[in-house]
């Protein structure tokens, strides 16, 4: 794998990391009633 290969699968993976992470962190606030902490970036 090339480098720029393993850079986009990286931006790609991090992106759909990110959207289920915001996923799970809202359902956890919703269901939980917590205010929203920030999160690591």
């Amino acid at each position: 794998m090339r480098a720029s290969e393993l850079d986009s699968f990286r931006d790609w993976a991090v992106l759909s990391a990110d959207r289920s992470n915001i996923a799970i962190h809202m359902r956890a606030v919703a269901f939980s009633g917590k205010r929203i902490s920030a999160t690591p970036a």
